[in-house]
């Protein structure tokens, strides 16, 4: 199980002209000298370059520029895709909207939870929107709870979100879903020893 409790980002599509040259890399510059440009003119930019996660670092990477042999404290996507999580059942991502990403054809949502599952992921538990970090504290400790009493991990899930919204009624008279409805799981299911996609 990998969890990473930081902060998360999406970027999205930049706005370009159909003039602008776009630079994928050197490599591809020097060897072709064409614009990327999809049907309507726009760049076309890989989401897993811009998405990530902010780790340590990050907002010195001013100061590091100047020394490449340390790390600049981003995570991106594609990054995450290199690493090997062959192994790893879940990857609980309590950050906020690390479930958001480009919708590509035949191939999913490009995002986080992608880049998680490409690198060998079973499971990805991620954020749809952005949740107050005491409601994320309150949420992710009885999904922990259930996963260590042994419930399947949709189900750890699913019941932690109906006791946060328990909580609320019983606080609030009302449960907005701004506060438990933003993590999902995604991913292989494991029931009884065997995998369920």
């Amino acid at each position: 199980m990998l969890v990473l409790a930081t902060h998360g980002y999406f970027l999205s599509d930049q706005k370009t002209k159909r003039d602008d040259k776009v630079r994928v890399n050197k490599q591809a510059e020097q060897e072709t000298k064409k614009d990327l440009l999809d049907r309507e003119g726009n760049a076309v930019e890989n989401p897993l370059l811009r998405c990530g996660l902010l780790l340590t670092g990050c907002n010195n990477r001013d100061k590091l520029a100047k020394d490449t042999s340390l790390d600049d404290g981003v995570l991106t996507g594609m990054e995450i895709v290199g690493t090997n999580l062959r192994g790893t059942e879940l990857v609980v991502l309590s950050a906020c909207e690390t479930g958001l990403g480009k919708v590509n054809n035949g191939e999913g949502v490009a995002g986080l939870r992608q880049a998680f599952q490409l690198a060998g992921a079973q499971s990805v538990v991620s954020t749809l929107w952005q949740i107050p970090d005491q409601q994320s504290a309150l949420l992710m400790n009885d999904f922990f709870a259930n996963l260590a009493a042994g419930q399947p991990k949709a189900d750890a899930l699913r019941n932690a979100q109906l006791a946060r919204i328990k909580a609320r009624r019983e606080k609030f008279d009302a449960a907005h879903p701004l506060f438990w409805a933003a993590f999902y799981a995604d991913g292989a299911v494991i029931q009884n020893g065997r995998d369920f996609a």
